[in-house]
């Protein structure tokens, strides 16, 4: 009985296997590709490094303009006085944006969180896993990360300092790592972090939605804003402080896609070189592109 048929068979059904899961993985490892994924080049350079740079351009700006006291000032005198803050206690900044805005962020925690439960037993949201698992952990990390630098900043909070009506001198960081009397908590900026930490639904839409990447930026982006002049106006916090959370909160969005997809392994596009690629792939990389 000849055999060759049969094991030319296996061999076209196996070649088939293996062109179907190098559509769905990267060439050489186990690990799944997004939808749309970024090249190790785009997701380094515009999403890591330049983000990096404008926002630590802009506290240094920020710092050596004096600019976080000249804003502060000026909402003072927009709520009339300059020593004291007249919203500190206000209900639509104290109840409804800080106390309501937080239960608002605890609440789309707590729904994430199971959402991502959900999806380990549901097969129909299987794709939904590791985009959920990279939200959470981007949103996760940011709150850390902000908790810690707040504990190690030793920064007062405006409505703290002696310039309005408080008792503790004005010491930027990192000048207020240099004293050794407790400041204060808050460098960076709490009340913000809650929104800014999902900034992760950009990387989760460039995964699933890529046209939806921009729209959800944006409404995290508002949020967050709301959250931190509310909080400035209140005395809480200064300008710098939030757009450091800001700062935190994209770079651990960007680190925990990169933890999720490794752009770092591909080449060209998804492991694949380009002529290779399928027409999928192809249509992803220029919807993509910039």
């Amino acid at each position: 009985m000849n055999s060759k048929p049969a094991f030319s068979g296996f061999l076209f059904r196996r070649s088939q296997l293996r062109l179907c899961l190098n559509s769905h993985y990267v060439t050489g490892n186990t690990m799944p590709i997004a939808s749309h994924p970024l090249s190790f080049q785009h997701w380094f350079k515009h999403h890591l490094l330049l983000p990096l740079s404008v926002g630590l351009g802009v506290l240094i700006l920020l710092h050596i303009t004096n600019a976080d006291l000249l804003l502060a000032q000026w909402m003072l005198a927009f709520e009339g006085t300059n020593t004291a803050w007249p919203w500190r206690h206000a209900f639509v900044a104290d109840k409804l944006l800080h106390t309501g805005g937080r239960d608002l962020v605890v609440l789309a925690a707590a729904v994430l969180l199971s959402t991502l439960v959900l999806s380990n037993f549901k097969a129909s949201m299987k794709r939904w896993r590791r985009p959920l698992l990279m939200l959470f952990i981007s949103a996760l990390a940011t709150v850390l990360w902000v908790r810690i630098g707040k504990s190690m900043t030793n920064v007062a909070c405006p409505w703290d300092l002696s310039l309005f009506g408080g008792q503790k001198p004005y010491l930027p960081f990192p000048m207020s790592l240099s004293v050794d009397t407790e400041l204060g908590q808050c460098f960076p900026g709490g009340h913000s972090s809650g929104a800014f930490a999902w900034m992760g639904l950009y990387y989760l839409a460039l995964v699933l939605k890529p046209k939806w990447r921009f729209k959800l930026l944006g409404a995290v982006l508002l949020i967050g804003a709301v959250f931190s002049l509310c909080q400035e106006f209140r005395g809480a916090h200064f300008l710098s402080h939030d757009i450091a959370s800001a700062l935190i909160g994209w770079t651990m969005a960007t680190l925990s896609y990169g933890l999720a997809y490794r752009p770092w392994r591909v080449e060209g596009y998804a492991g694949v070189p380009a002529q290779a690629q399928t027409p999928i792939q192809t249509q992803a990389q220029t919807e993509i592109t910039p």
